[in-house]
């Protein structure tokens, strides 16, 4: 739900100049809304289901190596299919829509409620610059937080999730403002002016 936040809100601060000419021509804030909202929804489908094919291909060459070694160390068997009924798969999309749709409303009402003229002033785009590097130092002090968290956890397993758990909302921290990075780069490529305009 983090990381969708932050990916929703990024792509928001990214097409504000966008938001605000459909604002100005005609389109409501619950339009832009909605069309959020549809937006990360196709999304969440689209993951879902890449999320549970790489998950059964990921059990099915789990469960050939845990028969292995339970082969190896106690009884022969055989390593058979997973078996994954259809309501779990149904489940398992309904949790992600559910979650990815949470994590888009609070991005997705902000731009339905932001006045047209303030997606275009220098100043707030300033601000968010400012707010990307904040969000780029965080993210680099959690990661070395957590470095530090897991010479020090020794053989405690709370203390290794704990450091495992700062260096994933670390990482997450530093995925936004590298993204900035990456779009500044690609703005002088034609093909992305043309997508953009």
């Amino acid at each position: 739900v983090f990381l969708v936040y932050n990916t929703i809100t990024f792509a928001a601060l990214q097409r504000r100049q966008a938001f605000a000419v459909m604002r100005m021509t005609g389109a409501s804030g619950g339009q832009l809304f909605r069309l959020l909202l549809l937006e990360a929804g196709l999304l969440g489908v689209i993951g879902s289901a890449i999320g549970v094919a790489l998950g059964m291909v990921l059990g099915q060459g789990l469960l050939v190596l845990v028969a292995r070694t339970i082969s190896d160390l106690y009884v022969e068997i055989s390593p058979t299919q997973i078996d994954i009924a259809p309501a779990t798969v149904l489940r398992s999309i309904t949790i992600t829509l559910v979650a990815v749709l949470a994590a888009t409303l609070v991005p997705a009402r902000s731009v339905a409620r932001a006045a047209p003229v303030i997606a275009e002033r220098r100043s707030q785009q300033e601000t968010n610059g400012r707010a990307a590097w904040l969000l780029l130092s965080a993210g680099v002090a959690g990661m070395l937080a957590s470095l530090v968290l897991i010479a020090l956890s020794g053989q405690s397993l709370v203390a290794g999730f704990s450091a495992l758990f700062v260096f994933v909302v670390g990482y997450s921290l530093c995925v936004p403002p590298l993204m900035l990075l990456l779009l500044r780069g690609c703005e002088p490529l034609p093909l992305f002016r043309r997508s953009v305009g």
